[in-house]
């Protein structure tokens, strides 16, 4: 895809705006073919160790692609599946910030940015900020390949974006019996009483992101789950990502792939809510 295709796509001014939104986390994750091994992990660390002073290991994410061939799917499960090796799943690397609002994510396979409310009062930062982070630790993780000679095999083969989103209806009503007042898509009425409104509700969607000519360029994977938060307060948990191949081969792909995500998110979030719910954030712009 040519830059000028690339471009078309970043242009988010005029996207619907938030006061107060109700986004608790935002995720840039580059995934690439399996390259590291547990002694780059340790060396990468002290690349980041002044800022991100805390280490913690998690289990590994598992492999995610989008792919739109049904021969190719088929032959990525029955990979997927039968892998057998008598060497343990590396960990996934945790790099925390003081203030544990930020962390980076490394394992093998994948390069993770995520900001985060941890107290709540928290400012939401915004995408354009939130990518220059990303950035500037993805250039420090660059610069460690080429140190380590590493950059001939790094072949990023996913782009993923998301925000996860906790929201609650406002002057204290109850939020799980109340979805059709938050979310603009869902909940038919039912011609015969038998049921009544229900205790909570539960979605998924998925859909293509299709470029200029109509081929997928990556999916809008959208999930809504009713959650409690640790104050026992009921709260449904929306969760919207975006995953694809980069664009094209350099920086200017993976870039050009994060900003169609962050436009398909900020609109499918604008459209699947009610208008209540904007009053209650404070919409800036229609």
């Amino acid at each position: 895809m040519s830059a000028e295709a690339i471009s078309q796509w970043n242009e988010f001014e005029d996207l619907p705006r938030y006061e107060n939104p109700p986004v608790i986390e935002t995720v840039l994750s580059v995934q690439f073919d399996p390259l590291l091994d547990s002694s780059h992990l340790g060396l990468l660390w002290h690349k980041y160790r002044d800022r991100f002073p805390t280490f913690e290991e998690k289990p590994p994410i598992k492999p995610a692609f989008e792919i739109f061939d049904r021969k190719e799917m088929i032959k990525f499960r029955q990979e997927s599946e039968f892998t057998i090796s008598d060497i343990p799943p590396l960990r996934r690397c945790w790099f925390i910030q003081e203030d544990k609002t930020r962390l980076i994510q490394v394992q093998n396979d994948r390069f993770i940015i995520n900001w985060r409310k941890v107290t709540g009062n928290e400012t939401y930062i915004s995408y354009p900020n939130f990518f220059q982070d990303f950035q500037a630790e993805y250039d420090v993780f660059n610069s460690f390949l080429k140190q380590e000679h590493l950059t001939e095999n790094f072949i990023v083969n996913q782009c993923e974006i998301t925000y996860v989103n906790h929201i609650h209806m406002p002057d204290g009503q109850d939020t799980h019996s109340n979805f059709n007042k938050i979310f603009s898509y869902f909940i038919p009425k039912i011609n015969r009483p038998i049921l009544p409104v229900p205790e909570n509700s539960e979605i998924k969607f998925r859909y293509r992101i299709l470029d200029k000519d109509g081929s997928p360029l990556g999916r809008l994977h959208v999930t809504i789950e009713p959650k409690m938060k640790k104050d026992e307060t009921n709260i449904y948990e929306m969760n919207l990502t975006c995953r694809g191949g980069p664009l094209n081969e350099n920086i200017d792909g993976i870039t050009g792939f994060f900003n169609i995500g962050h436009v398909w998110i900020v609109n499918a979030f604008d459209a699947l809510t009610t208008k209540m719910m904007h009053e209650f954030w404070e919409k800036i712009n229609d």
